[in-house]
């Protein structure tokens, strides 16, 4: 434990850095909408009056706001603390995972990993989503009943701050399963826990549903989910986000929605109707987005440098950056890799828990799109996974070293694709007007 809270310390430390060192940079796009709806929140007491985004992330910032004014310094202080107590998480969940004395491992990957570092500039809920997720990962695990509550009401709070977390739902129901098929857990208690779980989480979510409602002509988690699915799915989808494709989708399909809950309840009509029609597509792109969700880092740090966000900077910073962005998520799956090849020990229900959100991970992206920022919420998963290898390499069946070689294989394949277009964006974000030159995202 006291290697994982040094790192704990670590993972402040290196986001108060980073922070410092951008103390000039604002907000726009998606993080102007958060910062609004804080302020909103803040000096008004009431939500912001949309479904745009959830208030589980406003609500942190709001905190802040309320205690130190509207600071963009003090909220990122609150992203530096928010870093530190996923690293604890993590190497706690860890533990239970079965990585024993190595589990500084996965505290240490968090603590340092470029993306999540970086990230911790910015407002925008990712680091909060993270520890949220994980920390109800850790609950979920428990058989007690109080901690199958606690892990609901957790979820309901992830899915507030980003409703993605609706994956953390499907954990839940593999770890009941899990207990069952394996007879620690009867039908009667199986069910039980879950319907403690899924009671919490309403408990927690139904104040939001009953104001969307009112205020969005329907109960929403947010208004963006129904335009992801779109955005995904339509006849020039590349996998990814195209900002591009947005307004035109939405005049063909959403102009003219009666409210909010319509136009999402459109657009989401509209994506999966066009995958129904279009199967072979469909499934060519579903191995696009898992390949872009799984893609190496930067382009949407990029985009930011070149509008200016963290100023002009030496174009030593700006290769060292961009190598550590692209470089961290493959090794981190190569050690996640290896990690699994040596991990021993029987099935748990963390282990259970945790290969349910990510593939429920996947599959909400491939229902939707894939953008490497959206893996910063496995980091940790891998992060774990890397930390579970105690036995010697010489010791581990060949089976399992041809697995983890064939799916770092194929990965290796999709980035060595993806590094040409991020390898042109850092040579023209090093030239002289690199920050004060957009670049499309």
């Amino acid at each position: 434990m006291t290697r994982i809270a040094g790192w704990a310390l670590v993972a402040v430390a290196a986001r108060l850095a980073v922070s410092w060192a951008s103390a000039g940079s604002g907000v726009f796009a998606d993080m102007a909408q958060y910062h609004e709806r804080a302020v909103h929140l803040a000096t008004t007491g009431t939500l912001f009056p949309d479904a745009l985004r959830g208030p589980g992330y406003p609500a942190l910032l709001a905190l802040v706001y309320r205690l130190f004014g509207v600071s963009f310094w003090g909220a990122r202080v609150a992203h530096a603390l928010v870093g530190g107590a996923l690293a604890v998480v993590t190497g706690l969940l860890a533990k239970r995972t079965g990585a024993g004395d190595r589990a500084w491992i996965a505290s240490a990957v968090v603590a340092i990993y470029p993306g999540l570092v970086l990230s911790s500039v910015y407002l925008m809920p990712e680091g909060l989503y993270t520890l949220l997720a994980m920390l109800a990962l850790l609950l979920v695990r428990h058989r007690a009943l109080p901690f199958a509550a606690a892990a609901g009401a957790v979820t309901g709070l992830a899915i507030l701050t980003r409703s993605v977390g609706v994956t953390l739902g499907v954990a839940a129901v593999a770890v009941a399963a899990c207990l069952w098929l394996t007879g620690a857990a009867t039908t009667k208690g199986a069910l039980t826990r879950l319907v403690a779980f899924a009671a919490a989480c309403v408990l927690v979510l139904a104040p939001w549903l009953v104001f969307t409602t009112r205020v969005a002509g329907g109960p929403l988690l947010d208004a963006t989910s129904g335009m992801n699915v779109l955005l995904g799915n339509h006849d020039t989808a590349t996998g990814r986000l195209n900002l591009t494709d947005d307004a035109p989708l939405r005049q063909r399909h959403v102009v003219g929605a009666a409210s909010e809950a319509d136009a999402n309840a459109r657009a989401l009509r509209a994506g999966v109707a066009w995958a129904a029609a279009h199967p072979g597509a469909w499934l060519r792109l579903a191995g696009a987005k898992v390949g872009w969700l799984l893609g190496l880092e930067g382009r949407e740090h990029a985009w930011v440098y070149s509008v200016g966000y963290f100023g002009a900077r030496g174009p030593l910073t700006v290769t060292l950056w961009g190598v550590a962005l692209m470089a961290a998520f493959p090794l981190l799956v190569v050690a996640a890799g290896l990690g699994l090849a040596r991990a021993r020990g029987r099935l748990e229900p963390t282990h259970v828990a945790l290969a349910a959100f990510v593939t429920a991970t996947f599959a909400l992206h491939v229902a939707s799109f894939g953008e490497s920022r959206f893996h910063l919420p496995l980091v940790p998963v891998f992060a774990v996974a890397a930390s579970l290898g105690t036995v010697p390499l010489a010791g581990v069946s060949r089976v399992r070293l041809v697995a983890a070689g064939v799916v770092v294989g194929l990965l290796a394949f999709v980035w060595a694709g993806q590094a040409p277009e991020l390898l042109d964006a850092l040579s023209a974000l090093r030239a002289p007007n690199g920050a004060t030159t957009p670049r499309p995202y």
